[in-house]
């Protein structure tokens, strides 16, 4: 003998804000809402329905439900009006109406603002609220500019808690590269602000420009379209190039500029450049920086040249002077036509 079973559950709370009917649910298959899930373990033979609710934010719920009777699961009413069951092939399916009638404390955070600076405000669970353990939650972590100054801060990690006398300047780091720190006689911080163009400083005061005619106010660290600051910046870990931090002086932002070296060995066993490097094709606003065997080649290069030019030119002494001293040797003696009296 075969029956079919249909159980109605009804879910009722103050005010109806969703109204939805699952059917066919066997049992230990779940449904669901974005804060609530409702599971049917299992039914026994007097009809009564073991059921499990999930409620957010993580509580979990487990309740027998009785025929023609209703159980409150923290604010959710469910109910069952009829059941039957089905021996073969012991399928037992189920239908029921969720009716979820909670209304919701707050919609965003800003709505549980407590006016607390050091707490961090939220709406969270199902229903909505700001009521929750976890919906406001102590600032721990020093940052300067969120109003509130956590028990472990001090002034020089968080410039929202009071600054008190210094010691040294290392209790005034503002960490602002564009001041100098320093604890000041009377034991209070201060912070000058940094007023002189230096170009590779890193540092752009505020009266200073990247394209001023004024060399003491022209300042290339002022390009906001600087790639580089120093040769170091460019640094590719390539042995064969030589990185440079280029900018032509008049208009253009700093770039790296990477230089190929190629070298060749000589009979003394010196690496020398098979092409010279042209370091006259820019202006540099540093002096090009290059390998030790690079510069060491350049140097006996130009020893080398300079010692041939100097035995040329005592060669060509010499040769001046034997010229000289044989017309003098071979000179004829002057013909004399006629008599002196």
């Amino acid at each position: 003998m075969h029956k079919l079973a249909i159980i109605f559950l009804l879910l009722i709370l103050p005010t109806i804000v969703v109204a939805e009917t699952f059917e066919n649910i066997k049992v230990e298959d779940s449904v669901e809402d974005q804060y609530w899930n409702i599971t049917l373990l299992s039914m026994d033979s007097d009809n009564s329905i073991l059921m499990q609710v999930w409620l957010d934010p993580s509580e979990l719920i487990t309740k027998r439900v009785y025929f023609n009777t209703t159980t409150n699961f923290d604010g959710i009413n469910i109910t069952t009006t009829e059941t039957f069951f089905d021996e073969d092939p012991l399928l037992t399916l189920i239908t029921f109406q969720t009716d979820v009638l909670w209304t919701h404390d707050c919609e965003v955070d800003s709505d549980c603002n407590d006016d607390g600076a050091c707490t961090i405000d939220k709406c969270i669970g199902y229903p909505k609220s700001c009521d929750y353990d976890n919906s406001h939650t102590n600032i721990t972590v020093c940052t300067t500019g969120d109003g509130c100054c956590p028990s472990d801060c001090r002034w020089r990690d968080d410039k929202d808690c009071v600054q008190f006398p210094c010691d040294s300047r290392f209790d005034c780091n503002d960490y602002n590269a564009s001041t100098n720190d320093s604890c000041a006689a009377n034991y209070s911080c201060d912070f000058r602000e940094i007023v002189w163009c230096e170009t590779d400083d890193e540092i752009c005061p505020v009266n200073c420009t990247y394209t001023s005619e004024i060399t003491s106010a022209r300042d290339l660290d002022c390009s906001k379209d600087n790639v580089c600051i120093k040769h170091e910046d460019c640094d590719d870990n390539n042995a064969s190039t030589a990185d440079l931090c280029y900018a032509d002086p008049s208009t253009d932002p700093k770039t790296c500029v990477y230089e190929t070296i190629t070298l060749r060995p000589t009979l003394e066993d010196y690496d020398l450049p098979t092409q010279p490097v042209d370091t006259k094709q820019y202006e540099y606003n540093e002096p090009p920086e290059a390998n030790e065997g690079v510069i060491k080649g350049l140097l006996t290069h130009g020893d080398r040249k300079r010692n041939l030019a100097i035995l040329f030119g005592i060669l060509l002494a010499g040769l001046v002077v034997y010229v000289v001293w044989i017309s003098l040797k071979f000179k004829p003696e002057p013909k004399v036509y006629g008599s002196i009296q």
